[in-house]
């Protein structure tokens, strides 16, 4: 009698990997085909062993599209809660010309302990993240030169090559932990994207309208009656 096959944690972790990466890249190709088959979305879906980190380039509208596909259906419950990195510049060029995905098994992490939580620290580590990802992007340009072969070669040896461009997992783990108005739920700018308040103006809500029991100018309605007098 044969041994039953034996499932580790990793192999159930690189199961869930491969199911999400096979929903994004059909949400990107499904994006891109409404535009015509034109290659509107581009960018990196980078995987961690718990997190993911995934940066997209494209026009506004068409990422809002792949976004809301994304959290539709049974795969908003396997993807979990998702952050955004606000920006604080903007990219001054396009650095993907396709769609990549990669795997590290090994992320690197911090030597010291992130022991605050105040604004400003939120802040440090949200520019660090930017500034090492932005990096990654500058690196696999250059070496890939618009060739998708040679940029994924380059993303096979992320790790050995480049571990110093690869944004810490100590740090990804303490953005997602901390909590702060700044990183809502990307499930919520989805939605103030798509929703439109109704705005309950005060002179909605009052009956009788305030000009009727108010003169528009007491002034002149002071003189009227002195004259009178």
């Amino acid at each position: 009698m044969e041994e039953p096959k034996r499932i580790s944690c990793l192999d159930v972790l690189q199961r869930n990997l491969r199911a999400n990466e096979r929903k994004i890249k059909a949400n990107i190709k499904m994006v891109n085909e409404e535009f015509f088959g034109k290659t509107v979305i581009s960018g990196l879906l980078l995987f961690y062993p718990t997190v993911f980190l995934h940066m997209i380039e494209g026009y506004e509208e068409a990422i809002q599209r792949h976004l809301t596909a994304l959290f539709s259906g049974a795969a908003d419950k396997m993807i979990g809660r998702i952050i955004s990195m606000p920006p604080f510049h903007n990219a001054n060029k396009q650095l993907f010309l396709n769609w990549y995905s990669a795997v590290v098994l090994d992320p690197p992490v911090l030597l010291d302990e992130i022991e605050s939580h105040n604004l400003h620290e939120i802040m440090k580590q949200i520019k660090n993240l930017l500034f090492k990802t932005y990096s990654l992007g500058e690196y696999l340009t250059d070496n890939g030169d618009g060739r998708p072969e040679l940029t994924n070669a380059a993303l096979m040896t992320l790790s050995r090559d480049v571990p110093n461009y690869l944004p810490e997992i100590t740090a990804i783990d303490f953005l997602f932990g901390v909590e702060s108005k700044v990183l809502p739920d990307l499930r919520t700018n989805i939605a103030e994207y798509r929703d439109i308040p109704v705005l309950q103006l005060y002179n909605d809500r009052t009956w009788p309208p305030p000009d009727i029991m108010i003169p528009n100018r007491p002034d002149e309605d002071l003189k009227q009656d002195q004259m009178k007098k």
